[in-house]
């Protein structure tokens, strides 16, 4: 309860809630075997729309971008009432996440919508490096305008259990699987998206739709900031959509 309260308490429709997702990570916390990208994808989606509808705070609908590993090249698609970003043949899904880290930041800082809102971002991973990584781009990008907010896999599975019990192939020591099956996963996700597109109408404050454009078209604006010490990259991004 705690988690859901802390992602929620600075919404307001100006400021709708960015959530990162680091899709074969969450696979792992549920079990692999028993959550295929398609699976994750659809459980995802359906706690996107009712999120706020059995609880007396009235919670909105999050804004939820999965990144995955593989594809056939670096792209995106929108997933139900998700964003699907995929790494391509050579990237991986934490170079992307933090990438996208950084393009987020660059878009609340130049937003006049929100100027006065709190904008909330939320990653979820149980990939120290990766969530440092995120913790380290954030502060790199600092402004009080932005609400940076980390949390181990098990909690967005708990979310999505409605704080029930995880499945019981939840292994948090497991290690990662076979990544021929990640990627297989992945082809089969990009096939069901697919056959079930549906229509969405694009809003200005939509910031799916902004990430989304901004993989499609190449990353434009990004740059390597720095590395740091630990060897982290960390980037800058000017780019404006």
């Amino acid at each position: 309860q705690s988690v859901r309260q802390a992602i929620f308490q600075n919404y307001s429709d100006a400021a709708p809630i960015i959530i990162l997702v680091d899709g074969n990570n969450i696979r792992n916390s549920f079990g692999f075997q028993s959550m295929s990208a398609v699976q994750l994808t659809e459980k995802i989606s359906f706690w996107s729309r009712t999120v706020g509808e059995s609880h007396e705070m009235s919670m909105p609908k999050p804004q939820i971008v999965c990144v995955w590993d593989g594809g056939q090249t670096r792209t995106s698609q929108r997933a139900l009432s998700t964003l699907a970003g995929y790494s391509g043949p050579d990237g991986n899904a934490d170079d992307l996440i933090v990438q996208c880290c950084s393009f987020l930041s660059s878009q609340i800082r130049s937003s006049t919508s929100i100027d006065h809102e709190r904008q909330t971002v939320v990653v979820f991973t149980s990939d120290a490096n990766l969530a440092n990584r995120c913790l380290l781009q954030s502060m790199e990008d600092e402004s009080s305008n932005i609400d940076f907010q980390i949390y181990h896999s098990i909690h967005l599975c708990l979310l999505l259990e409605d704080e029930g019990a995880v499945s019981n192939g939840l292994d948090i020591f497991a290690p990662d699987w076979e990544r021929e099956e990640r990627r297989t996963s992945v082809t089969e996700l990009q096939s069901f998206v697919e056959n079930t597109k549906e229509h969405h109408v694009e809003k200005p404050q939509d910031f799916m739709v902004r990430i989304g454009k901004w993989i499609n078209g190449g990353l434009e604006g990004l740059k390597i900031g720095r590395v740091t010490k630990g060897g982290s990259i960390l980037y800058t991004c000017q780019e404006e959509i």
